[in-house]
């Protein structure tokens, strides 16, 4: 999967290619800071934007010509910003 990160301080540009984790109020992936919030909860509500993300990130719209071959592909956007708060 090409799915990318830019972190909070929008200093990073992280590709994603295993597990983010959480801790207490921080986003964390292999060791980069992506987020820090106020509460535990917050950090929770962005993960899971993170994985809503993702699962359209990974939906991709394809249309079929008379010859069976594909045409028009969408693919969704690749690059999720971490927002401030």
């Amino acid at each position: 999967m090409d799915l990318w990160i830019r972190n909070q301080d929008r200093d990073a540009l992280v590709p994603i290619k295993d597990a983010i984790t959480e801790f207490s109020e921080a986003l964390f992936y292999q060791g980069c800071i992506l987020g820090k919030y106020k509460t535990k909860e917050r950090a929770l509500e962005v993960l899971d934007e993170i994985q809503k993300f993702i699962e359209e990130f990974q939906s991709v719209t394809a249309e079929l010509n008379e010859y069976g071959e594909v045409t028009n592909v969408e693919h969704h956007k690749k690059v999720y910003e971490i927002p401030k708060e």
